[in-house]
């Protein structure tokens, strides 16, 4: 079985379809607004709805989109650079998983990447606006994404988690998210993208 938990990529389109035609082999839940930043605090949370993984599972953690589209450009400053901060929600992240990890230890762990940011989301999607916040520029939301996703490489590596990276494949050659992707330009669509989530699964996964 597989466990996705996180935030709305955890449960919205794609893993939600794959768990509705597969639901022997997948389980999705979500928290709304889920922030890697808060993971740690709300760990315990996670553990509850995590409290049917078996032996041999696998768990796959979404968090860190709601962070790079609202919360990272809020929290920079001239003394404080966006890497510091993206440093400051890994360390809380990670601390996290690594509690998940420790209560079971013989499942696989997975992190699903940060999806790319949609250039102009409002340009495609003026009916998001007032529903969703995209904080900072277009540029700005792409480096933070980028480097969100260079380090949870790197911890994933670190920690010997599997990095669930389809990343390279949802972009446009300039590095945002495929317009046709998305309907929301936040969330990926499973009759675009879904064949990318099942063959990383199959791949590395399965």
């Amino acid at each position: 079985m597989i466990y996705i938990y996180g935030d709305s990529h955890a449960k919205m389109h794609v893993f939600s379809h794959l768990a509705k035609a597969n639901p022997t082999e997948y389980k999705c839940q979500y928290r709304p607004g889920a922030l890697a930043y808060n993971a740690l605090k709300y760990v315990n949370e996670t553990l509850e709805a995590l409290k049917d993984v078996k032996k041999n599972d696998c768990i796959i953690l979404s968090y860190g989109e709601v962070d790079s589209r609202m919360h990272i450009h809020k929290n920079t400053s001239p003394s404080k650079s966006y890497v510091e901060v993206i440093e400051d929600i890994l360390q809380n992240y990670f601390a996290a998983i690594k509690i998940i990890a420790d209560t079971y230890p013989e499942t696989t762990i997975s992190i699903f990447n940060v999806v790319p940011p949609k250039k102009d989301p409002f340009k495609t999607h003026k009916e998001m606006k007032g529903v969703y916040e995209f904080i900072g520029t277009s540029a700005e939301r792409k480096s933070y994404v980028e480097h969100f996703n260079k380090q949870l490489k790197h911890y994933c590596e670190t920690n010997n988690y599997i990095f669930f990276n389809i990343y390279d494949k949802l972009i446009t050659p300039e590095g945002y998210m495929e317009d046709l992707y998305t309907d929301d330009s936040v969330h990926l669509l499973y009759n675009k993208v879904g064949k990318f989530y099942e063959s990383f699964i199959n791949s590395y996964i399965f």
